[in-house]
């Protein structure tokens, strides 16, 4: 081949490999948009059962400072003389 083909061939090829790379790149930005939307949901439903555990954690520090105070007025009805 000469040169004068080499040159005619590399102007052919220059913009189908242009096509291909501006396919290529549509296909990644709407592969990352699909990948967002599913983070999105991801952290949605991780929130939802955090707020879950939050709540339980809140009940149950709860329950024990309830528990607290009824001992720490059982101990000083006792050191009073008390039962």
């Amino acid at each position: 081949m000469g040169m004068a083909d080499d040159m005619r061939n590399l102007a052919h090829e220059i913009p189908a490999s242009y096509d291909v790379r501006v396919r290529r790149v549509a296909e990644l930005k709407r592969e990352t948009g699909e990948m967002l939307k599913g983070f999105q949901t991801d952290l949605k439903a991780m929130a939802t059962e955090v707020r879950g555990m939050l709540a339980g954690f809140q009940r149950e520090r709860e329950a024990m400072a309830s528990h607290w105070r009824g001992l720490v007025n059982t101990m000083a009805r006792r050191r009073a003389g008390g039962q």
